[in-house]
C-alpha cells in the first residue's frame, strides 16, 4: 500500500537532499529491484525546474510506489519481502 508521507519524503530527498546513510541503502535496494518480476515501467508525475511532467520509471506492479523514491525511505518495507533492510 502506497504511503503518501514516505512517497513524498523520497521525493523530496530524489530533489533535494539525501544523507550518505539513505544513498547507500537506496543503493542496496535498488539492486535488489533491477532483478525483481515486480519492478515496471510507469509514468508519474514529477517536478523539474518549476514544471510538472509525465516521466517513466520504474514502479513496484506490487505496491504502485516508484521504486527510486521508496528505496530513499529508510521505514519503506518491500512488499515482497526482497530488501534486506
Amino acid at each position: 500500500m502506497i504511503n503518501p508521507i514516505n512517497i513524498l519524503k523520497g521525493w523530496f530527498r530524489s530533489y533535494f537532499y539525501t544523507s550518505e546513510e539513505a544513498k547507500t541503502l537506496s543503493e542496496e535496494r535498488l539492486e535488489v529491484c533491477r532483478n525483481c518480476p515486480f519492478a515496471v515501467e510507469k509514468s508519474f508525475l514529477k517536478f523539474r525546474e518549476n514544471e510538472a511532467v509525465e516521466e517513466k520509471t520504474k514502479a513496484c506492479e506490487k505496491c504502485g510506489c516508484p521504486i527510486i523514491e521508496k528505496s530513499l525511505v529508510e521505514e519503506e518495507k518491500c512488499p515482497a519481502n526482497l530488501w534486506k533492510k
